[in-house]
């Protein structure tokens, strides 16, 4: 079962519900917005950091960037870097653009920044450049269980 799989089914025996969309390829918060139709600011911006040796989900609002010193600060990491878009196929089996805000079906543990503590819909690709999902922003946290902190510029 691929990671999109993965996703829809976490989804499905939950009981959430979303909306599936299919598009060209996207590979930038600025593109997925743009082939979605939805404003950038309803993204979920989802990185893989190397964190002192150990691979994190730090997921932001995706009109926001994440500030490394505050979060380093905030979580005592002393080296924190993204994972380079080469190097995610054989770190977490995504490509750049297809990865997904749920770090539980990825073995890592997950960040979100209090942004996205919000009220209404988060939009998101689904493991996969063409496949976007929307869903409340809610249920997303209910089911992933995050860690939050404010750590988004």
């Amino acid at each position: 079962m691929d990671l999109t799989q993965k996703v829809f089914g976490l989804l499905d025996r939950n009981k959430i519900s979303y909306e599936k969309y299919e598009h060209k390829p996207v590979f930038s918060s600025e593109d997925a917005s743009r082939v979605r139709g939805t404003d950038i600011s309803l993204g979920a911006k989802s990185l893989v950091f190397d964190a002192d040796a150990k691979l994190i989900l730090i997921v932001v609002p995706a009109d926001k960037r994440v500030d490394s010193r505050k979060f380093m600060k905030m979580y005592k990491i002393k080296n924190l870097r993204m994972v380079d878009k080469e190097k995610l196929p054989e770190k977490v089996n995504l490509e750049r653009g297809a990865v997904m805000p749920f770090g539980s079906l990825l073995g890592l543990t997950t960040y979100f920044d209090e942004g996205l503590k919000r009220d209404g819909n988060v939009v998101f690709n689904a493991g996969k450049t063409t496949i976007s999902i929307v869903m409340k922003a809610r249920d997303l946290i209910e089911i992933e269980k995050p860690i939050f902190g404010s750590f988004a510029i």
